[in-house]
């Protein structure tokens, strides 16, 4: 079965981890933590892979083998990078790229380097352009329609300077991303001890499936 790569870049602390818990439950796979600096298995209570930087890591059709393994046997594989340089984003090179970015204008224009640099490393490998998702973390400036009306236009207008053809989402400012690491709760967990979870976390919830949606299309 032909697989899909799905690795979250970019910045230290600007929400990859909270968006690929969400994801990999929803999916229904594993998180592969590429951040040597980080035990992820303390944070994530979905199946977590912390992946030692010495090992070989190698892309193929089916999937990821690391060390000569393939870890995961599933069509998705979820990749978390920790830092804006690592050098292995290179060896795998995924389908789809998820930046995290907040709304300032100094991270906006480090997020579209990020993906000028993720073009490029595909160029150099005669391989079509990725896929771009940007996600706008609420978290900082609030749900307020009207200033993520304002940070979405300033983040398309950098993109634009590019010629992406990359999307952004919204990921909302939330207290479920607490739940999931704090209390080392699933999204499952949450709604079974939440009656009106869904409800509560609707915002959220219609992240993911939006999310789910540009995945699907790739």
């Amino acid at each position: 079965m032909p697989s899909k790569v799905i690795s979250t870049v970019n910045f230290k602390s600007g929400g990859k981890s909270s968006i690929l818990r969400l994801l990999a439950e929803e999916l229904q796979t594993a998180i592969i933590n590429f951040d040597s600096n980080r035990d992820a298995t303390i944070y994530n209570k979905v199946p977590t892979l912390n992946v030692n930087p010495k090992s070989s890591i190698h892309r193929k059709s089916d999937g990821i083998y690391i060390d000569g393994k393939k870890p995961i046997h599933n069509e998705y594989f979820l990749c978390d990078f920790g830092g804006y340089h690592d050098s292995r984003i290179g060896l795998i090179k995924s389908d789809i790229y998820i930046i995290p970015t907040f709304a300032d204008f100094e991270t906006i224009r480090e997020s579209v380097r990020m993906e000028t640099y993720l073009r490029e490393l595909h160029a150099d490998a005669n391989l079509s352009k990725p896929r771009i998702i940007y996600v706008l973390n609420g978290l900082g400036i609030g749900n307020n329609k009207d200033v993520v009306k304002k940070a979405t236009s300033e983040l398309q207008i950098n993109i634009n300077q590019i010629k992406s053809e990359a999307v952004i989402l919204f990921f909302p400012e939330t207290k479920l991303v607490k739940k999931l690491v704090n209390e080392n709760y699933t999204v499952k967990d949450v709604l079974d001890d939440f009656f009106l979870g869904r409800w509560a976390y609707k915002k959220v919830f219609d992240f993911v499936d939006e999310l789910r949606t540009h995945i699907d299309r790739v």
